[in-house]
Parts: C-alpha cells; structure tokens; sequence
C-alpha cells in the first residue's frame, strides 16, 4: 500500500480482483474505490507514489507496470515493458532516489 501525496487516501492492490483501490484516511465506506486495469488477470502486486504525485504499480502476471492518476476522477493507465525487458515480470517499483522524474522497476 502507499499514501498519495496529500496523506489523505491509501492505496492498495487487489490481486485477486485486477484491481488498485483507495480509501480515505478517514475509513468512510463511502471513500473506497476500485479501478479495475484493463488487461485481465494481470495481479498487480506493489504500488508506490511517484513524483508526478500519481500512483505506480507493477502486475506479477504481465510484462506490464501502470499508473493511476490521484484527482477526483482517478484513470489507469498501463505501460508495456516487453520492448525492454522482454519475457520479464516487474515485480517492485520505486521512485527515482534522487528525485528525478523517474520510477525504476524489477523484474523477475
């Protein structure tokens, strides 16, 4: 899970539903959310808030990682790595350490 940049939703993965969710720090039931990613059974596993402010994520059944934007009407987005690391799985995702407008990804 992560915290988007404001402090005031976490963000979790849902394996077993294909999903990236949210609630509110508060835990109103009306604060949670699910985004489904659109290629199926892709099990997004780790997430991490980048430095553009939106939320990264990596899927252990796909060479796919994805971004979530955080604004009141959240869009995912999904970036093939096939052309860089072909036949590989991301697994782990983390903003750039020195702050650069970068996110580096593992793989298995």
């Amino acid at each position: 899970f992560c915290f988007d940049a404001d402090h005031k939703n976490i963000w979790f993965t849902g394996k077993l539903t294909n999903t990236v969710g949210r609630i509110g720090i508060d835990g109103s039931p009306n604060s949670l959310q699910h985004f489904e990613l659109p290629t199926l059974g892709a099990v997004p596993i780790y997430i991490a808030l980048g430095p553009d402010g939106n939320v990264w994520g990596t899927c252990l059944k796909s060479s796919i990682i994805f971004r979530v934007t955080t604004g009141e009407n959240p869009v995912v987005d999904e970036i093939s790595i096939s052309d860089v690391a072909k036949d590989r799985k991301p697994i782990a995702i983390k903003p750039d350490p020195r702050g650069r407008p970068f996110m580096w990804f593992s793989t298995e």
